[in-house]
């Protein structure tokens, strides 16, 4: 059974004593280089219960995750004679067994990869290291290519990050398998899209004839033959104090402090809300006005300079945790752009927007380069210390994961999102709206993955609490090993009383075997019916609130149009509404209304289709964001909803050919569209033909059924 939470307990003790009763899991590297893999180099320091740690990837294994102290005694590797040693913590690629290591719980981790040899690791006596250093050309690593991951895992969750904080020398990606804080299967993925030849050609193409920028590219690497590397500009002597760049931003901060020392800045800083305030004697004080943060003051005490801005450095990292959390986003915000000093006095400005990061006003061009969309999966790289302000850095999260693979060469040729084949039988809704009409049947999608064949059964418990399945509420339908979507009806004895905590429940079984012997299940309660009928025209309603803000939903369909629209039925809370409606149904696209209490949107979608939206809210003291609302597409009359109940199918889903049991007359085969895609006669008909996808078959009779093309 799927849970809403899942919990893990390990025993964390003495290095030598208790690691082995740690809980682990596999970290997977993936060769993606030109690199072979006993000229790639690994290591990974870290902490565990505030001590310093190092893992002996030559030792680890599941059972033993080889958790060691870090201390000077391991400093056993000299460069050159005399001088203080360094750690021999490395281990090959070609070394490490399956290339696979397994993780217990560490935090604050940096994971060193190193190519063509090792780098020089000073181990502290009392703990901590002495790693590289870009800026002094006498570091002994001066000249060996490296990349860094950097990773947590906690209580709560695992993160991980590629960085470009400090430069960019090869090309990496990060993947995450596990459960998500619902206790749903998820993965999530972000690296670099680029092979390294293709990056350093893109940069060049883009910028290396930019006046400030193209200093960034260096050919510092003497290891190996490959080229150079692109430094992050505060890495560089050209934007330090004194050089030719120093002043890169300064302009930009003139205008912004002179504006707003003579009007408002306001300014929208996300989950912060709005904060209101202006530069007085220097001096820039911010008042929150939203939830926990009205009436929060946060100050930067003077006006910063560029490489405080590059650096989040200086003033812009001094002060309380609100301070600091101001500086961060103002740092943010001057580095992508999205400041305008010429916006009216009191105007509030949306520091999230993204869709207008870097195209007004000045940037940091080596943080834009690494957000284009065919540079970084989803436009999302760790390229300056703020950057997850607005969740804009690479870091990936997973309530508790199952493997985590690093690619090394990143996702040139697309090596990442290799699904780990699933040995079990599952079943889950798919898109099961918490919100559905009142009807005499339902047809539900189960997405599901079946070792063999095997019977997948709905079920509709009533509102009582007492486990009591609703008059003609069981249903299943019976699918070929695979995975698929299968859809499932049920035929009620009468339409639901309109009411709240309704329970639906999904499984999947051995073929004719009962509830006892299900492999999978899941359980979704609260289900609230609202009324409707047969009779009612196609559309669904219902309210919600976001916060304290109240408001309602419709959906109205027209054969393929949907028009979407949300109101606020308590308006007089709140004061310069502006709604905004997102479709995150085939990905996330925005749409900002007028102001006022209403957005109303058509779209067209094909029918079957399950489509997701959500509102957002903008006003005086904030905004705010609606859980999401879903609304799947009817049939239109050419292709009746009606179901066939004296008809079987099989097999469904199908790759092909489908037989039917119980008609002798001919059929119409409708896509989701409604358009006719085949005709035929009997108990037999060639899908082979046809595209992935849902289907519909009519009968003379009028009635129909969901057909499920592999």
């Amino acid at each position: 059974m799927k849970l809403s939470h899942l919990f893990f307990t390990a025993c964390l003790c003495l290095f030598s004593v208790f690691a082995r009763a740690e809980e682990t899991f596999p970290f997977e590297f993936l060769n993606n280089s030109v690199f072979s893999d006993d000229q790639i180099y690994i290591a990974m320091v870290g902490k565990q219960n505030g001590t310093d740690i190092w893992i002996d990837f030559s030792e680890n294994t599941s059972a033993n995750p080889a958790i060691k102290p870090m201390n000077a005694s391991y400093n056993t590797i000299h460069k050159t004679a005399g001088d203080w040693g360094y750690a021999d913590i490395f281990t090959k690629l070609s070394d490490i067994k399956s290339k696979i290591v397994y993780m217990p719980k560490v935090h604050a981790c940096r994971m060193f990869i190193s190519f063509n040899q090792p780098l020089y690791i000073h181990f502290h006596a009392t703990g901590g290291y002495a790693g590289v250093d870009l800026n002094n050309p006498s570091d002994p690593n001066t000249g060996i290519r490296f990349e860094n991951i950097e990773f947590s895992k906690a209580d709560n969750g695992f993160w991980i990050n590629t960085t470009r904080v400090d430069a960019y020398m090869y090309s990496m990606g990060a993947e995450i398998w596990g459960l998500d804080v619902y206790g749903k299967e998820a993965y999530v993925k972000n690296g670099d899209l680029l092979n390294y030849s293709d990056m350093i050609n893109k940069w060049n193409n883009q910028l290396g004839s930019d006046p400030d920028f193209a200093a960034c590219y260096r050919e510092i690497i003497t290891a190996d033959n490959l080229g150079g590397i692109i430094e992050q500009p505060s890495k560089l002597t050209s934007f330090k104090e004194g050089g030719a760049s120093a002043s890169y931003f300064q302009n930009y901060i003139d205008q912004i402090w002179s504006a707003f020392s003579s009007k408002q800045l306001v300014c929208n800083q996300g989950e912060r809300g709005i904060w209101r305030g202006r530069i007085n004697n220097g001096v820039l004080t911010m008042t929150g006005e939203f939830g926990a943060f009205n009436g929060v003051t946060a100050t930067i005490s003077r006006k910063p300079n560029t490489q405080e801005v590059i650096e989040g450095k200086g003033c812009l990292a001094e002060g309380d945790e609100q301070s600091k959390a101001l500086q961060a986003q103002f740092s943010g915000a001057i580095t992508r752009g999205i400041i305008n000093p010429n916006a009216a006095d009191g105007a509030t400005q949306d520091w999230g927007d993204f869709n207008n990061y870097f195209k007004a006003n000045k940037y940091n061009k080596y943080v834009w380069f690494f957000h284009q969309s065919d540079v970084s999966t989803d436009s999302k790289s760790y390229a300056f210390a703020y950057d997850d302000t607005f969740d804009q850095s690479a870091t990936l999260y997973m309530n508790k994961p199952s493997k985590v693979r690093v690619t090394i060469g990143g996702f040139a040729n697309d090596p990442g999102g290799e699904v780990d084949p699933i040995e079990t039988d599952e079943v889950e809704f798919d898109n099961l709206s918490n919100s559905i009409k009142s009807e005499s049947n339902y047809t539900l999608n189960i997405k599901y993955t079946a070792t063999e064949a095997r019977d997948i059964w709905i079920c509709l418990f009533d509102n009582t609490g007492t486990w009591t399945v609703y008059p003609g509420g069981e249903s299943h339908a019976r699918v070929e090993a695979g995975s698929g979507v299968v859809p499932v009806t049920i035929n009620l004895a009468s339409a639901p009383t309109p009411a709240a905590d309704y329970v639906f429940k999904c499984d999947i079984r051995p073929v004719d075997g009962d509830w006892t012997s299900a492999f999978d299940d899941e359980i979704v309660s609260g289900i609230t019916i609202t009324g409707g009928g047969d009779d009612e025209e196609d559309g669904e309603s219902g309210t919600g609130k976001a916060g304290d803000l109240e408001y309602s939903y419709s959906f109205s369909q027209s054969g393929t149009s949907l028009t979407v629209t949300l109101t606020v039925t308590n308006p007089g809370s709140f004061t310069g509404l502006v709604p905004v409606l997102f479709d995150k149904t085939d990905g996330f696209t925005e749409y900002v209304g007028t102001a006022g209490t209403v957005i109303s949107k058509t779209f067209t979608y094909s029918l079957g289709k399950t489509t997701t939206f959500a509102g957002k809210w903008m006003y005086a003291g904030g905004d705010v964001v609606s859980d999401d609302i879903s609304y799947t597409m009817k049939l239109s009359t050419e292709a009746s909803t009606q179901e066939a109940s004296n008809i079987i199918v099989y097999p469904n889903p199908t790759n092909g050919l489908i037989n039917i049991i119980g008609n002798d007359s001919s059929f119409l085969i409708y896509d989701s569209l409604g358009r006719v895609c085949l005709k035929s006669v009997g108990q037999e008909a060639d899908l082979s033909g046809l595209s992935k996808g849902t289907y519909y078959l009519r009968f003379t009779d009028g009635t129909s059924l969901h057909l499920i093309k592999k």
